[in-house]
């Protein structure tokens, strides 16, 4: 039998040499990957149904729910506590319970509104960054590019120039503090490349 998947490998690796890597390199966590992809579903000793993980959460509540009670009753036996100074509002840790589990429309409302939240703050914050780079110019886009016409430039830098000077707003303004005959070489020698 050996022999015979020795064969198939072989076969394999002729018909797909880029995967013969493949057969001795090691995978991260694969005995993880292997528990919970190894099969179409889940097996042994760790699987368990939505049904059977259902009746696991209902039995550990009411598990927990006993030990409270139990917990009470210990309690009040010892004269250690009277059901008047348990409070219906207070767990036997003093935190103040829930009066009821959360419904699945109000989780996914907090949810929604949560997400609203963070969609406003990051358009805010963006209109904000806008605004503070627009500010930033010293001139009009359309200016910078009327001087950098005025300059008769190769068309071929006329972008490069154009989009350096629009993101550079200190280099705009040393260029037009520089006499009009000497822009053109003073443009040439601080743009990159």
């Amino acid at each position: 039998m050996f022999e015979a998947d020795s064969d198939i490998w072989d076969r394999l690796i002729k018909d797909h040499p880029e995967a013969a890597e493949w057969m001795t390199k090691p995978i991260l966590h694969y005995d993880k990957l292997k528990r919970l992809y190894g099969k179409d579903r889940a097996n042994g000793d760790d699987s368990e149904s939505p049904e059977e993980m259902m009746q696991r959460l209902a039995q550990e509540d009411n598990q927990l729910e006993g030990d409270v009670i139990s917990e009470i009753d210990r309690l009040i036996s010892k004269n250690e506590a009277t059901l008047q100074d348990l409070d219906d509002d207070t767990s036997l840790d003093g935190r103040k319970k829930h009066k009821g589990k959360a419904t699945k429309e109000e989780i996914q409302t907090k949810i929604m509104k949560g997400i609203q939240g963070i969609s406003e703050y990051i358009m805010k914050s963006t209109e904000a960054m806008v605004k503070a780079h627009n500010s930033q110019l010293v001139m009009p886009a359309t200016e910078i590019w009327d001087v950098i016409l005025a300059l008769n430039l190769d068309p071929n830098m006329e972008m490069i120039a154009y989009r350096f000077l629009i993101n550079n707003s200190v280099e705009v303004e040393a260029l037009l503090g520089c006499p009009l005959e000497k822009r053109k070489d003073y443009l040439m020698r601080i743009l990159p490349g």
